[in-house]
């Protein structure tokens, strides 16, 4: 009689048990869906975010443009701490700065004549850069170089996600515009602390300047 009652309780507790199981499931899900609904919300926000102020840069009057600096000894001082002043106001860091030789214009003879070639007597300057924070605040730093009253070109972006989050990182191709400087300051311009890359990487904010040679 007692295994009797013992099955019959066993036989109504079964279906109790598997429905507070069940309900465990529906409410762990529901979670789940609901954080994934966050997220898109969140995700589409950036993006409405993103249009809207590509929107007012579109809309709004360009900006005059200093399309070249002299290649004076301060020109480059000039670059990096205009660089440290955008890394400051938008809180990213800079990872990595590498500046290049500059290179004379294209000629725009043969297969390149249809393409855009810089102005005679224009130099570029080609710096490779890696900039890392929160999206907002990476977008923040781009647009600050797009608004910059100094002409710079942008190329070879990649913007990934980094770790941890909320950290992204991105790398770029930042090319300046520069003409010849005198003679008399050129001369100077070859010596070897002035005519080196600056190494500005980890800078996030102001600070001095450090010089490395190459």
């Amino acid at each position: 009689m007692g295994k009797l009652n013992f099955r019959n309780v066993l036989t109504m507790l079964l279906p109790l048990v598997a429905l507070i199981a069940n309900v465990g499931v529906v409410l762990t899900q529901k979670g789940r869906v609901d954080d994934i609904d966050t997220r898109r919300q969140k995700t589409e926000e950036n993006i409405a975010a993103v249009e809207a102020a590509i929107k007012r840069v579109d809309e709004s009057p360009s900006p005059p443009r200093m399309p070249t600096m002299e290649q004076s000894p301060r020109e480059q001082v000039d670059f990096l701490n205009m660089l440290r002043a955008f890394a400051s106001a938008s809180a990213v860091k800079v990872d990595q700065f590498n500046n290049s030789t500059p290179v004379a214009p294209s000629s725009g003879s043969g297969t390149d004549a249809s393409k855009t070639v810089i102005p005679g007597g224009v130099l570029a300057i080609s710096s490779s850069v890696e900039i890392s924070g929160p999206y907002n605040n990476v977008r923040s730093f781009m647009y600050d170089l797009l608004r910059s009253p100094r002409l710079f070109s942008v190329n070879d972006l990649q913007w990934t996600r980094g770790m941890p989050y909320p950290k992204t990182v991105a790398s770029f191709t930042l090319t300046r515009y520069v003409t010849p400087a005198p003679l008399g300051v050129a001369a100077n311009l070859d010596q070897p602390q002035l005519r080196s890359a600056t190494d500005v990487s980890g800078m996030s904010g102001p600070g001095p300047l450090s010089q490395s040679n190459p």
